[in-house]
């Protein structure tokens, strides 16, 4: 379990980038994804948390290219994505900025048609990824679609 953990209000990464920048090994990401005004993004009121502008990819599109300063090498972006965002730009945006990825998971809910793009930098450099499996045990479904 978790022992300890610091909660920070920033805005994506700013406050957090030059501590965090090569060492993140596990991302997991559920933006504002919602296709919504452009003035909704952002603000103080409760749609921020769901708004995500035109096709719901303005926070998205704001994150992908932090992506791989963040992440040690052999380190995992998860990213919850619904239709409407695009996956495959989304996941074509992550490979021009050097990610292979995966879809690892997709469902309905309500009226959404949801999936989790899975994002990694290649770890055959430094060997990071085996020590990384080591620690969190391997996960038998992984890189095969969920099951829901």
């Amino acid at each position: 379990g978790v022992r300890h953990a610091d909660v920070v209000r920033t805005d994506l990464v700013s406050a957090l980038h030059a501590r965090l920048c090569g060492l993140v090994d596990v991302l997991v990401f559920n933006p504002p994804y919602v296709p919504s005004p452009a003035n909704e993004v952002g603000t103080d009121r409760i749609e921020a948390a769901w708004a995500g502008g035109e096709l719901g990819r303005e926070v998205i599109d704001r994150f992908v290219p932090l992506v791989p300063e963040l992440l040690a090498p052999g380190g995992s972006l998860y990213l919850l994505l619904e239709a409407a965002n695009r996956p495959d730009e989304v996941a074509a945006a992550l490979h021009a900025c050097g990610l292979l990825t995966e879809e690892v998971g997709a469902r309905r809910a309500r009226n959404e048609r949801l999936c989790v793009l899975r994002g990694w930098l290649p770890a055959e450099k430094t060997g990071k990824g085996d020590m990384l499996a080591q620690r969190v045990g391997a996960d038998p479904n992984h890189g095969r679609p969920l099951q829901y």
